[in-house]
């Protein structure tokens, strides 16, 4: 438990919450929505980061505000990106790049480059507005599964911090 004593939560300047690496946050959207709602009411001013792999069917008309959208989109090539992320009913990049929100933030396009393959510059301005969206790339960050599926250590090298 923090100290009063010490910076804490509640003197933060900011606080970011995000929904990711915990699941598909839009097969339990509903839970999701009430956690945000729950924290804006404690916590005035937070700003809620959920990530996505993209739904189809996903309802998106609620992302206004301090909410931002988070797609994962890891290649510009749909049969790759089928393989890195194998699940069915995703939406297709030119219907990830339709996407709209009312978020006071851009919708972020996370890629985490496998190959040099996955980036096309070309798709890449294509399908998504820089004036609605911020592409963020990542490193791999290398462990059991990554290793397991093949992906190396990625194009772009990262360092994990102690």
């Amino acid at each position: 438990m923090l100290s009063r004593n010490h910076d804490s939560f509640v003197d933060a300047k900011e606080h970011k919450v995000n929904y990711t690496r915990m699941g598909e946050p839009f097969l339990n959207i509903d839970e999701v929505r009430k956690a945000i709602e729950i924290i804006d009411r404690r916590y005035p001013g937070t700003h809620h980061y959920v990530s996505t792999i993209g739904l189809k069917g996903s309802d998106f008309s609620w992302i206004s505000g301090n909410i931002t959208l988070q797609v994962s989109l890891h290649s510009l090539d749909e049969r790759r990106r089928n393989d890195l992320i194998p699940l069915r009913n995703k939406m297709t990049i030119e219907e990830l790049g339709q996407i709209r929100t009312k978020s006071v933030l851009k919708t972020t396009v996370n890629m985490t480059l496998a190959d040099v393959a996955d980036f096309d510059i070309e798709a890449l301005k294509k399908y998504f507005d820089p004036e609605r969206f911020f592409i963020k790339v990542s490193p791999i960050n290398p462990n059991r599964i990554s290793a397991r599926n093949g992906l190396g250590e990625g194009i772009i090298k990262g360092k994990n911090l102690q």
